[in-house]
């Protein structure tokens, strides 16, 4: 798919990743919606929720990225997580960093917009630790958002 614009476009990128030690499936998507809260958002999330309720019962599934719209409060993530994702963020055993994850190209500080980047897990995932990444070199920041990582642990 083409990459996302500012005019509204949302993009979504699947790809399955097998397990070496029992070549089980991991389905892991990735993902940024249109900067516009509404109709758009929610169609897109619609699409992302629809298409994990098509896999296979049991999967491992991953999806991650910019979501332009607050976890927890907004409709794109109740449209999201309402199909038994969950978000990382609030089952990790140890979080880091800030909550929020917009940071402009510089350091932190409270947008007051909450986390607009997300991981949502589903399946046999255990989430250890969610980490909101503030690397930057000599003030320079790569992003004008912070990257999010996870240390997920995948069960039988």
């Amino acid at each position: 798919m083409a990459g996302s614009t500012a005019t509204g476009r949302s993009d979504s990128h699947l790809g399955p990743i097998s397990s070496s030690d029992d070549w089980r499936r991991i389905y892991v998507f990735n993902t940024h919606l249109t900067l516009r809260q509404g109709d758009r958002q929610l169609e897109s999330a619609t699409l992302i929720a629809d298409r994990v309720a098509a896999l296979p019962d049991d999967s491992a599934v991953i999806v991650a990225g910019d979501f332009n719209a607050p976890a927890g409060r907004s409709d794109t993530w109740k449209a999201t997580t309402e199909g038994g994702l969950q978000d990382a963020w609030l089952l990790a055993a140890h979080r880091g960093g800030p909550e929020f994850t917009r940071g402009d190209f510089g350091p932190p500080q409270d947008w007051n917009l909450g986390r607009i980047d997300w991981i949502l897990v589903g399946g046999p995932i255990q989430v250890l630790s969610v980490e909101t990444v503030l690397y930057n070199h000599h003030g320079r920041y790569p992003s004008d958002h912070y990257p999010v990582t996870a240390r997920l642990e995948i069960g039988p």
